[in-house]
């Protein structure tokens, strides 16, 4: 699906200006996405309900942007608010609206970059398993996972503290992961890339488990890896 994303300013050059800045992080990121501008926050409030995330201003006529993410919280509570303004003093205000980040004018594109980054990390492994332990059913978000090993006919699964099992193989269960944060390193060994302590030319470590790369994946995962430390991490 595609990221939906509403930038609203009252002044048009500051809004071209977002919007250049918000489209380019975007693309060096390889997001799909959809991109809105609005000129007045009624007009986006109107539209608040299919939108992922929100470039707002504070200081616009009639519906400023503190009250316009009032209305965007009761329309849609997993909307992302970033406030965009120069209005560091009303900072403090925008706790009302549980605002995401708080970037100030004049923009800098590192700073957009890295809130677009926080966001979308958050969305990657949210899907759930099913796994067991000791005959029990257990639901773990994937994004909890820090890595799996196959042995003759099941899986074994690492998650917080525990290992939990899974009677499938490792093959099924890389179909049903979230593939911007798994990957395949081994026949029998499959990782999660936000739980990477430590990477080197063959292996990967993981707490205190250390992971072997297999010369057929080694440059495959490379570049997998590589992406993924440039947008998630």
């Amino acid at each position: 699906m595609k990221l939906q994303v509403g930038i609203c300013d009252d002044e048009i050059l500051i809004l071209d200006k977002l919007k250049d800045i918000v489209s380019s992080c975007l693309e060096e990121m390889g997001v799909d996405y959809d991109l809105m501008c609005f000129e007045s926050a009624e007009t986006l409030v109107e539209k608040a309900e299919g939108l992922d995330i929100v470039f707002l201003d504070i200081a616009m006529p009639q519906m400023d942007g503190i009250a316009a993410g009032k209305q965007i919280q009761l329309i849609n509570k997993e909307c992302k608010i970033i406030i965009a303004s120069a209005m560091i003093e009303r900072f403090k205000e925008t706790y009302q609206i549980c605002a995401f980040r708080f970037i100030t004018k004049p923009y800098e594109k590192e700073e957009v970059q890295e809130a677009l980054k926080a966001i979308v990390q958050r969305g990657v492994g949210v899907e759930y398993i099913e796994v067991y332990r000791d005959r029990k059913k257990y639901t773990i978000r994937q994004k909890k996972i820090k890595y799996m090993v196959a042995y003759d006919g099941y899986v074994e699964v690492k998650a917080g503290q525990y290992l939990f099992r899974k009677e499938t193989s490792l093959n099924e269960m890389e179909k049903c992961l979230d593939e911007k944060i798994f990957a395949r390193i081994h026949k029998q060994y499959l990782i999660n890339m936000l739980w990477i302590d430590e990477y080197s030319d063959n292996s990967v470590q993981i707490e205190e488990k250390e992971f072997k790369i297999s010369r057929r994946k080694s440059l495959e995962f490379n570049k997998k890896y590589m992406n993924f430390d440039i947008n998630y991490r």
